[in-house]
């Protein structure tokens, strides 16, 4: 009898600690969930220019320095070649003190228009891609509304060559020379000044070039608005199609260390001098980055693309280093 109870209380017991256990398991279950991590994102292939010959390939990048904070979207863009009708060709002229017809020079599908008189020219040339203006005067030439501060002169350009209102002229450089090339009939008491501005969307981020420069544009005024000389290359029409989500710094840095960038230039600068270098390195310590936008050559799209700066350390010491890398997937 005794060993039957003994039985029943081991038997009870034994019971009470399996439910115990399964109880335990079940909540530990139910309240227990698993976030599976999510996929890292990786920017897009590279295009396929080559700007520095022989870059090294599997280079280890880091990041010294805090990183900026940048939107999480931005937009991307269709692009349209610019074409001036031929009724603004001769406006522009106009500004610059023309009336009379141009002569034109076409070669293939590279065509130039001269506008000329004894103290002053300008032209415009074409290639259906590019199109590019050049004014040279020996003596200042009044533009309305020129003014000879960097705002207004930006203004007045973006007027006179039709600047599309999603652009905008942002200075780049300001300086008071010597100037090659200007060569006045009656050299002027009036100081000259010479400003340099690029294009610029979403009133923030460069418009860059092929090879990941900012197209310049450049003119020399004297302390009066005067105009002696301006150069302005006409941006593309760009059209926004759509936002995309972009990578973050950190995202960035990972394609760059998978060989999905472009070595844009590698060399020894001083000031806005560079000297160009034959790259030679392992490791790349990135203490700058910014976002500009490109247009891919195999492609109408202009994207938001990263450019990095930063040191190398090579055999013959420490050089200047830029990548690019698509900021988007």
């Amino acid at each position: 009898m005794k060993n039957r109870r003994l039985l029943i209380i081991i038997f009870a017991i034994f019971a009470l600690g399996i439910g115990i256990v399964i109880s335990w398991k079940q909540k530990d279950f139910t309240t227990t969930k698993i976030t599976p991590s999510p996929s890292p994102r990786t920017a897009a292939f590279p295009p396929a220019i080559t700007l520095v010959e022989n870059a090294p390939v599997n280079v280890a990048f880091s990041f010294v320095n805090a990183p900026p904070v940048f939107p999480t979207t931005l937009p991307v863009y269709h692009v349209q070649n610019f074409e001036y009708q031929s009724g603004e060709l001769s406006l522009i002229a106009k500004s610059f003190g023309f009336s009379s017809a141009p002569i034109k020079k076409s070669v293939g599908s590279s065509s130039k228009s001269i506008w000329s008189l004894p103290s002053k020219s300008l032209s415009f040339y074409t290639d259906g891609l590019s199109q590019d203006w050049s004014f040279i005067s020996k003596e200042s030439t009044p533009l309305t509304g020129l003014g000879v501060g960097a705002p207004e002169i930006a203004s007045t350009i973006k007027t006179i060559f039709l600047l599309p209102n999603n652009l905008q002229l942002v200075l780049n450089n300001k300086n008071t020379g010597p100037f090659d090339g200007v060569q006045l009939d009656k050299p002027t008491q009036l100081p000259l000044m010479g400003f340099s501005f690029f294009a610029v969307v979403n009133k923030t981020y460069p418009l860059v070039s092929q090879t990941f420069e900012p197209s310049l544009s450049t003119i020399i005024v004297d302390s009066l608005g005067g105009v002696v000389s301006l150069s302005y290359s006409t941006p593309p029409n760009i059209i926004v199609a759509g936002d995309k989500p972009i990578l973050s710094v950190e995202e960035a840095l990972g394609g760059l260390n998978n060989n999905l960038g472009v070595l844009v230039f590698s060399g020894r600068k001083s000031g806005n001098v560079f000297w160009g270098d034959q790259p030679s390195f392992q490791s790349v310590a990135l203490s700058a980055v910014s976002i500009v936008y490109y247009q891919s050559p195999s492609t109408k799209t202009l994207v938001p693309f990263f450019l990095f700066d930063g040191l190398a350390t090579t055999p013959d010491g420490v050089i200047d280093v830029r990548y690019a890398i698509s900021a988007i997937e």
